[in-house]
């Protein structure tokens, strides 16, 4: 995935006639006709979060686009039977609609910050504020986001996350529609960035969250709010340089910070007119992991752990040893090398680090294990997008589920089942094949899990796989669901949606429950 080429950058920034292509509109269908049986005990609702453009999509990144929420409503109605409603609305940030109302683009997007031409972009664009021909980007409100990148659920609300802003809180109505509310600041306490993996614990229901800041001290952040939305703690993060931290991890007693060199440079704009992000992998710099006790107050409380260069976009799980609890896993995607000028080169490996907190000793070791276990001959898995229950988050898990790619075209083809403790492959579902379609012809993304409320017994893989799958030659998307116990081939429930659904980035799934208790 992670190239320098400079004709991919710029194809894959345009995107066009690819499924990253935006829609234009927004609807709500109710889904009547489909393939298989909608299980009972899989009410509530499936939601899943990506870039739209609303002005197009010239000169864009992959990154940039306003945020789009895409959902499958699952309910039982009143006869009885389970019904499925196709829901698209867009986050209405106000960003969007200060830019919908101008019928222009008022803000920067990465897309912009492409080498001399985007420095000289980011030095008119004060002038073009005070002018009033660009939108305000005050550092200090941090209310300028796409919220495009991913979603929490905390206190009765959906949350659409980016990197740059607070978290911006949409009601989830009984039909399965949306209501876009506002920015939350928590009684206007908290100001800063929060990153679009900022973790909800299942156990106390408290929000814990970082952001990244480029352009000053300190360059990280870390807050914790309680489940009840109060801003109970706060601590800046001491790190030598920018980085880009899009993910992080937690344990029931200790939180992770990545500090992986994938470092901003705008100095690397200017030797290049055209083509380069201010974001460069630095092979120099070792990969850092920064451990802390939840409630750490200083950073006196943090145990450091070095290793080779690599790149983390996103944690599977971390939990603490249950034999040692001063021992700490963490399961991954590590990448060896990656830029933000995208191709398919670069595949990442699922990775399993160990960290010793009394010791400072750390292990590296491929999760899966079938003989060919060395950094240097790797097992041939390579995927995006690892998922858990969610109700593990922080504890001891045994399942994971992540997308496999294709590394010639870089897309996602299958979803792999890992089996942790047993380091194997438990299961895995080919995209295409499960739906009856010649190789290659499904594409896919994050797979969620959901629980099935309908059984006595929770195990921890008791429930189900689903995502939105698109067919590449009849142009056509589908939500499928699959079975995450047995990882049968075949679907639960195939629905043929009535649009193209682009892909996006994360998704996740709300209970009945959890809507019925929004609404009240």
């Amino acid at each position: 995935m992670a190239s320098t080429s400079k004709t991919s950058t710029n194809e894959l920034a345009k995107m066009e006639n690819t499924n990253w292509e935006p829609v234009n509109d927004e609807m709500a269908v109710d889904i009547t006709e489909y393939e298989g049986t909608i299980p009972p005990g899989l009410q509530g609702e499936f939601v899943r979060n990506g870039p739209n453009a609303h002005m197009g999509i010239k000169g864009l990144h992959l990154f940039d686009g306003d945020g789009m929420l895409h959902a499958l409503r699952l309910y039982k109605s009143s006869d009885g039977s389970m019904k499925a409603r196709y829901i698209n609305r867009y986050v209405q940030t106000p960003r969007l609609q200060e830019e919908r109302k101008a019928k222009r683009d008022l803000f920067m997007r990465i897309g912009q910050l492409r080498g001399r031409l985007g420095i000289i972009r980011m030095l008119l664009y004060p002038l073009r504020q005070m002018l009033g021909m660009a939108g305000k980007m005050d550092k200090a409100d941090r209310r300028t986001g796409t919220q495009n990148t991913a979603l929490a659920y905390f206190r009765k609300r959906l949350l659409a996350l980016v990197e740059s802003s607070l978290p911006f809180s949409v009601k989830m109505l009984q039909d399965g529609d949306f209501e876009s509310e506002c920015y939350e600041s928590y009684g206007e306490k908290l100001n800063q960035p929060v990153s679009a993996h900022s973790k909800v614990d299942p156990e106390t229901g408290e929000f814990l969250i970082y952001g990244y800041d480029l352009l000053s001290k300190p360059y990280c952040k870390y807050a914790i709010v309680d489940k009840d939305g109060n801003l109970s703690h706060r601590l800046d993060v001491e790190i030598p340089r920018p980085v880009m931290m899009h993910d992080f991890a937690v344990t029931k007693n200790y939180t992770i910070f990545l500090d992986m060199p994938l470092i901003f440079d705008p100095k690397r704009m200017a030797r290049d007119w055209q083509y380069s992000y201010p974001f460069r992998f630095d092979a120099s710099i070792k990969a850092r992991f920064g451990i802390c006790p939840r409630y750490a107050k200083s950073m006196d409380e943090f145990t450091w752990f070095e290793t080779r260069p690599c790149y983390v976009f996103h944690t599977m799980n971390a939990y603490e040893d249950p034999e040692n609890p001063r021992k700490i896993v963490l399961h991954s995607c590590r990448f060896e090398h990656i830029e933000l000028e995208f191709d398919n080169s670069a595949s990442p490996a699922l990775v399993k680090w160990t960290f010793d907190l009394d010791t400072k000793e750390m292990t590296e070791e491929l999760i899966v294990d079938n003989g060919k276990d060395t950094l240097e001959n790797p097992v041939e898995i390579h995927g995006e997008f690892p998922r858990i229950n969610d109700s593990y988050v922080g504890r001891v898990n045994r399942y994971g589920w992540f997308v496999e790619q294709d590394s010639d075209k870089g897309t996602f083809i299958a979803v792999v089942k890992l089996d942790l403790q047993q380091r194997s492959v438990a299961g895995c579902i080919d995209f295409s094949s499960s739906l009856g379609k010649p190789p290659g012809t499904m594409t896919g993304g994050e797979c969620v899990f959901a629980p099935n409320t309908t059984t006595i017994t929770t195990t921890e893989d008791g429930g189900y796989l689903m995502t939105f799958l698109y067919d590449t030659a009849a142009k056509e998307s589908y939500y499928c669901v699959w079975d995450a116990a047995t990882m049968a081939e075949a679907p639960v429930v195939k629905m043929k949606l009535p649009r193209r659904v682009p892909y996006g980035f994360h998704g996740m799934w709300v209970s009945e429950e959890q809507i019925q208790s929004g609404l009240h």
